[in-house]
């Protein structure tokens, strides 16, 4: 595969289907550039490395500078399918970002790495769970919560013209449930979380909870309609915090 699209570190079909269009705040759902091969052992096993173009998204210091990337991102997967529709899949990313030390006058390079578990499980005929959970020092701009908000190096807590990359983990499960042919209900929960604050202000994302719950209706062979609850909470370094509830409403026709 040449081309932009989900970057191979991610299992976009381990993910709850929702109306909002952001999903989970821990699902790792990054588009990027890439060059990918696939490697099928079996009909059922199947195996992905890739090199792909990201530009880090860091929090520049007061005596670090941001330049431009070097070394492209690594991940690789490892795909399981079962009979019934149900697989799981093992990735991992390797990272190197480069920023400018300005205290020193040097170009210094910080590794980053990510590991995630995903997949679907079908236990019954009408009724599936979805899961992932990834853990990572960083990697956040790969997490849908925290993917692009300056998180991937942050300032160093200790030391003028360093930055550090910052440790994040998180999960979601959700269940899908087939009530006949035409009707499809989803609930799903997840959790995303900062682990270290170094350099940033208190101000600053600590951890993030999400929920959901939709009903889909194909009220034809073309056209689908859906409707739905979501609630989120934020919660910062410094115990602030906030909630939200949200009722999202679909309907789509397909040509």
């Amino acid at each position: 595969t040449i081309g932009k699209t989900w970057s191979t570190f991610c299992d976009i079909a381990a993910g709850p289907a929702t109306v909002d269009e952001e999903g989970p705040s821990s699902e790792v759902a990054l588009r990027q550039p890439q060059i990918r091969y696939t490697y099928n052992f079996t009909d059922k096993l199947e195996a992905s490395l890739a090199l792909e173009y990201v530009e880090p998204s860091y929090t520049e210091g007061e005596f670090t500078k941001y330049i431009n990337q070097r070394i492209p991102d690594i991940p690789i997967n490892v795909k399981y399918s079962f009979k019934n529709g149900s697989h799981l899949q093992a990735g991992a990313v390797l990272r190197n970002m480069y920023y400018k030390d300005e205290v020193e006058d040097k170009d210094r390079i910080v590794t980053g790495w990510g590991a995630s578990l995903s997949g679907i499980w079908q236990f019954a005929e009408n009724t599936s769970l979805c899961f992932q959970g990834v853990y990572g020092k960083g990697i956040s701009n790969y997490i849908q919560d925290i993917s692009g908000s300056g998180l991937d190096l942050v300032p160093s807590a200790t030391a003028e013209g360093k930055l550090k990359a910052f440790n994040a983990w998180g999960g979601y499960i959700g269940f899908s449930h087939n009530w006949s042919k035409v009707l499809t209900s989803n609930i799903m929960y997840s959790y995303a979380r900062a682990l270290d604050r170094y350099g940033m202000p208190a101000t600053s994302y600590k951890y993030a909870q999400y929920a959901a719950a939709n009903l889909f209706w194909d009220f034809s062979e073309y056209g689908s309609c859906a409707i739905e609850y979501v609630f989120g909470r934020r919660n910062d370094f410094n115990k602030d915090y906030g909630n939200a509830s949200r009722i999202n409403t679909m309907i789509q026709y397909r040509f």
